[in-house]
């Protein structure tokens, strides 16, 4: 998602839940500069002179409620805004630098970690239920 498409939501006043795992660097960018080049990071990590906006403000300067919360705990006090048909974001801190995972190999079509199989399992019977 890019910052232009928060306009597109509220003008359509589309009910979409928009929750931001927020490690305080960019991604995978960033994971890209940690595991290949030794993590010099250029722009994509504070050490490297990126700072991380405030996506609350971002969101409610294009008129979409919004929340920055402490803990993904946090969620059960915004219950109705999750069940509601307006648009609104979180923003959900997680510990700095945290890796994105699962991750999907482009070079090997393979998931990493490995979702264990009774997972699979469960998934697949909810989605054809």
């Amino acid at each position: 998602m890019n910052i232009q498409e928060l306009e597109t939501v509220k003008r359509e006043n589309l009910p979409i839940k928009i929750f931001i795992l927020n490690n305080r660097v960019l991604g995978k960018i960033s994971e890209t500069q940690h595991f290949n080049h030794g993590d010099r990071f250029a722009n994509t990590a504070a050490s490297g002179g990126y700072s991380v906006p405030s996506f609350q403000k971002i969101a409610e300067a294009y008129g979409i409620k919004a929340a920055t919360l402490s803990s993904y705990e946090d969620l059960d006090t915004y219950k109705g805004w999750i069940d509601d048909d307006e648009p609104c974001l979180f923003d959900i801190p997680l510990p700095e630098n945290s890796l994105l995972t699962p991750k999907i190999k482009w070079e090997t079509c393979r998931i990493s970690p490995d979702i264990p199989e009774e997972t699979k399992k469960q998934v697949d019977a909810i989605l054809s239920a």
